[in-house]
């Protein structure tokens, strides 16, 4: 996969630069084309859709001289509002939204909630979240899946 290092380390340096940082890189082929999908994030609040296209603009050159892609097209997105968290710092950065988690809880269950982000204690793995009034700590580490959920 020396493609996908290639042009994440590309993605990397623009992002940097741009005071963003690269939540995902996706290379694949597709009926004879290649398809790149660079998925990026605002370290200070969400990606515009003027961010996306100042990224597209200034990778596609870079990319062009610098990686070994060919007949591609270039895709630029966020996250999006209802953006998975990965890192436990995403529960202090989103602190206060709302999020489904999916985690495996102490019997070894599968277990599904919906509440407010209360924040996270990186020192010990561990992030809160408010259900229907009661404030519950998890482990971070026994995540199955956890998004935003959109609020209107």
């Amino acid at each position: 996969m020396e493609t996908v290092d290639t042009i994440r380390k590309i993605a990397d340096d623009v992002a940097k630069r741009m005071k963003l940082e690269i939540f995902d890189v996706n290379f694949r082929k597709q009926k004879g084309r290649s398809l790149l999908n660079i998925v990026i994030d605002d370290p200070m609040g969400y990606v515009s859709v003027e961010q996306c296209e100042k990224f597209s603009k200034e990778i596609n050159p870079i990319l062009d001289a610098e990686s070994d892609i060919e007949n591609y097209i270039l895709e630029v997105s966020s996250p999006g509002l209802d953006r998975p968290l990965r890192r436990i710092e995403d529960f202090e950065r989103f602190k206060g939204k709302l999020a489904k988690i999916k985690f495996v809880d102490e019997s070894g269950k599968n277990v599904s909630v919906t509440g407010r982000i209360n924040g996270c204690d990186i020192d010990t793995d561990t992030f809160s979240i408010e259900i229907e009034g009661n404030t519950k700590s998890y482990e971070f580490s026994k995540i199955i899946s956890a998004n935003l959920v959109v609020e209107f």
